[in-house]
This record gives structure tokens, C-alpha cells and sequence, in this order.
């Protein structure tokens, strides 16, 4: 029943937003208690609205001349960046800032 490959709970300056295993985004503004759902158009196809399809298309397209690519390396890497403060934020049990 899963639609997403995982959970995740990110704390802003300004609030905090969710994404849960049924694809749901939540955002709640500090100070509040109240969770507004963002709604976006989601196509339940495949596993997880077919995200790795989509990407692996993306990517052939580009390199078939047929369209710029999203996701460069240089723009991927602050996801790597964000992994890594996850993994060591959990390790010493304390809030990494980026």
C-alpha cells in the first residue's frame, strides 16, 4: 500500500513539512498546531506514481537532444550533502545545520 519509498519530517525556519507513506505533503507553520495538506496532482501508476520510469525517461530524453535535464550532478550533490547530515545527525543523536 505504500506510495512512497519512505517518510520524511524536514524542520524549517519557518515551519516544518512532511511527506508520508501515502504520498501525503503536510505543512505546519511554526507557532501553529494546524497541518495544512498540499494537494498536487498525483498519478497512481506503478510503484510510487512511476518515479524511477519517470526519471530514467527524463534522462534518455536529454541525452536524445530532446529537452534540458533537471537533475544535473552539481544540483544532486546538496541531496547527498542533506543524506549525509541525516546519517551523522542520527549517529551523534543531535540536529546538524546546513
Amino acid at each position: 500500500r505504500r506510495l512512497t519509498m519512505g517518510e520524511m519530517s524536514i524542520e524549517g525556519s519557518e515551519g516544518t513539512i512532511q511527506l508520508n507513506g501515502d504520498a501525503e505533503i503536510l505543512c505546519r507553520e511554526h507557532g501553529t498546531n494546524a497541518w495544512l495538506q498540499y494537494n498536487y496532482e498525483w498519478n497512481n501508476q506503478g510503484f510510487g506514481g512511476d518515479c524511477v520510469y519517470r526519471l530514467q525517461q527524463h534522462v534518455i530524453d536529454h541525452l536524445l537532444g530532446q529537452g534540458p535535464v533537471y537533475n544535473n550532478a552539481r544540483e544532486y550533490l546538496k541531496n547527498i550533502y542533506i543524506e549525509h547530515a541525516i546519517y551523522q545527525s542520527a549517529e551523534k543523536g543531535q540536529l546538524i545545520s546546513l
